[in-house]
């Protein structure tokens, strides 16, 4: 039998449910496959909770978005925009738009560093025409 989980991971996941199907979503109801969740990406999502409340009061937010990408990448990619929503848990529903593009570059950049030593020289001119700051 599977060990509960602690309260606060409850938390997250009832607020990503009952924000899917409530009528105070700013762009409508959206069912996420919670069910679909494995154990790491239930761990992600709390952790990535977390970095979202560190992100209200950061002194350097660029560090917590780099922080966010690489712990989202843990994650099966298909969930991985329920990340972005708990940004609104955290901070406010704009601010998913806001800050989730330099997420998902950070998370492209680490990609390319992960790549092979052929890749090296199509990964410089990538980054050389995507780099931005968040």
């Amino acid at each position: 039998m599977p060990k509960p989980r602690p309260e606060p991971y409850n938390a997250c996941l009832r607020w990503l449910r009952d924000s899917g199907r409530s009528g105070w979503r700013p762009d409508g109801i959206v069912e996420w496959p919670i069910a679909a969740l494995t154990g790491t990406d239930v761990n992600v999502l709390f952790a990535v909770d977390r970095l979202w409340a560190l992100m209200a009061n950061a002194d350097n937010r660029s560090e917590v978005l780099h922080a966010i990408a690489l712990t989202v990448r843990q994650m099966q990619p298909q969930l991985r925009g329920m990340a972005r929503e708990l940004a609104a848990r955290q901070l406010d529903w704009s601010d998913r738009a806001r800050y989730w593009p330099a997420v998902e570059r950070y998370m492209h950049d680490a990609d390319i560093e992960a790549a092979g030593p052929g890749d090296v020289a199509k990964a410089v001119v990538l980054l050389a025409t995507t780099k931005g700051s968040p």
